[in-house]
């Protein structure tokens, strides 16, 4: 069945994955209408986001793309859905250049006020 529909004894699988994504798309949809939002997660749930917005009818990934640490990705709207910009971006992290730089730019993220969304964060 592949990686993308493997489900290991106690976990979930991608499909899993996707379907709380979708759901959460679903919810911030309606909680922050129009808003731009900063979703910060773990690579698995990115995927799961990338297929997602896909749209219905999407082909499961048959291998799934590389997400670096620390990287960005971007979808932009216009104004019915949203489409890839911007996968695995990580351009930024070149003008960091020590610890205390990764801690200000932490600091300045973490000082613009955030709402929570289980693994999910929107920053505005």
């Amino acid at each position: 069945m592949g990686e993308w529909h493997y489900r290991p004894p106690g976990g979930e699988a991608f499909t899993d994955v996707a379907l709380r994504v979708r759901q959460f798309i679903s919810d911030l949809s309606q909680a922050v209408p129009g808003r731009r939002v900063l979703p910060v997660a773990r690579d698995g749930v990115l995927i799961a986001l990338r297929y997602v917005l896909a749209g219905i009818g999407a082909a499961a990934p048959e291998e799934l793309p590389p997400v670096p640490n620390a990287s960005l990705s971007e979808w932009g709207s216009d104004g019915r859905t949203l489409r890839l910009l911007t996968w695995g971006d990580t351009a930024h992290l070149s003008t960091l250049t020590s610890t205390e730089g990764v801690l200000a730019e932490h600091g300045r993220m973490a000082g613009r006020g955030s709402v929570g969304f289980g693994p999910w964060q929107v920053v505005g």
